[in-house]
């Protein structure tokens, strides 16, 4: 009898797509997309710009929490810009 040799665990993807071959410790390289965005200054910038709005909103600093919705459309884009 002839011995197979696996070289790499398989992870096999949903709807009959072909199995991919996965590093060992199942990594797919996607840990370090979360620490670039976070040393992102412009994702930052906009992200505290966001948070002081809505405080402001929240603390009745101002009547109606002006721009929320155009900082969040730009952190959106953003995160998915960097992505």
């Amino acid at each position: 009898m002839r011995r197979l040799r696996v070289t790499a665990p398989l992870r096999f993807r949903p709807a009959g797509l072909a199995a991919t071959p996965v590093a060992r410790g199942g990594s797919t390289g996607a840990v370090g997309r979360g620490s670039r965005l976070l040393r992102d200054p412009v994702l930052l910038v906009l992200s505290l710009l966001l948070a002081i709005t809505l405080l402001a909103f929240l603390a009745g600093v101002t009547p109606y929490p002006f721009g929320v919705l155009v900082l969040l459309i730009l952190v959106v884009a953003r995160v998915l810009y960097r992505s």
